[in-house]
């Protein structure tokens, strides 16, 4: 039920509501059943995400969940680069909002080359993108894309900083 109200604010544009909505969630969540079972796989994969986007040599995704958040991640690098006044979030739910992971990719593809001149070639962002467009996930949880746009960006963490900080 929280979750649609993170979508919501979302979808109006409100990020920063979002996000404590979304860490409310989570706590309440934590609280009211001793553990926030979301939260923990959520951490896991942003865990094993940034352990990928530290490697120098070529990596895949280990997981759906790790795919999706990295879609969530692209998708927010891209929103924080727009050349636009009023990022109003539509283009993250109208490119996710699909259960079909063919056109869920063909949407993503279409975006990443709508904004390519914000994307270098041998950066972390760019090995994202690729293996996004590479990785074939047998289902589709927007659950992680939302987390993994709501978070902080982890292309521009460095070898020390740990995802903690």
């Amino acid at each position: 039920m929280w979750f649609d109200a993170v979508k919501i604010s979302i979808e109006n544009g409100f990020i920063i509501k979002a996000k404590h909505q979304m860490n409310f969630g989570l706590s309440l969540e934590k609280m009211l059943h001793g553990r926030s079972e979301i939260m923990e796989k959520t951490l896991n994969v942003r865990e094993k995400f940034v352990e990928h986007l530290l490697l120098k040599s070529n990596w895949q995704y280990s997981s759906d969940e790790e795919y999706l958040y990295a879609i969530g991640q692209v998708l927010g690098y891209i929103n924080m680069k727009r050349n636009s006044k009023n990022k109003n979030m539509t283009f993250l739910l109208r490119s996710c909002s699909t259960k079909n992971i063919e056109i869920l990719k063909e949407r993503l593809k279409n975006l990443f080359l709508k904004y390519s001149y914000h994307i270098e070639p041998n950066t972390r962002l760019a090995k994202a993108i690729g293996n996004i467009l590479l990785y074939n996930p047998s289902h589709l949880d927007l659950s992680f894309i939302i987390a993994g746009f709501l978070s902080d960006l982890a292309f521009f963490y460095k070898k020390e900083e740990t995802i903690n900080e």
